[in-house]
């Protein structure tokens, strides 16, 4: 996903994902951390380009517990902002694994 030299700058960057960044509520929190200086991940099920050097788009789905496995284990992140919608039983299943591979979770 990236070069080694990006790997090695985004680990000493604070790096945040946000999961559903892409609606109403997501869309505006990304832009207001990357003006804060964050290095924002964000989670799409559509392609989407990067518009500012700091906002990177990974098309995948976010219900997926594998593809948010493979997320988390490449790269950590010092928060989560989770904005998608989950059943009981969908969220009983990931919010632990959110928990284990980050600082901060908010849902």
């Amino acid at each position: 996903m990236y070069s080694l030299f990006e790997k090695l700058y985004r680990v000493l960057m604070m790096n945040i994902l946000v999961l559903g960044g892409t609606g109403a509520m997501g869309s505006y929190i990304v832009k207001i951390l990357a003006k804060q200086g964050y290095e924002v991940d964000v989670t799409s099920r559509k392609r989407h380009k990067d518009r500012e050097e700091s906002i990177h788009y990974i098309q995948g789905n976010a219900h997926e517990v594998d593809f948010v496995i493979q997320l988390l284990t490449s790269e950590h992140y010092i928060a989560i902002i989770d904005f998608m919608l989950y059943t009981t039983h969908e969220f009983e299943e990931v919010y632990k694994i959110y928990l284990d591979y980050t600082d901060q979770y908010f849902f």
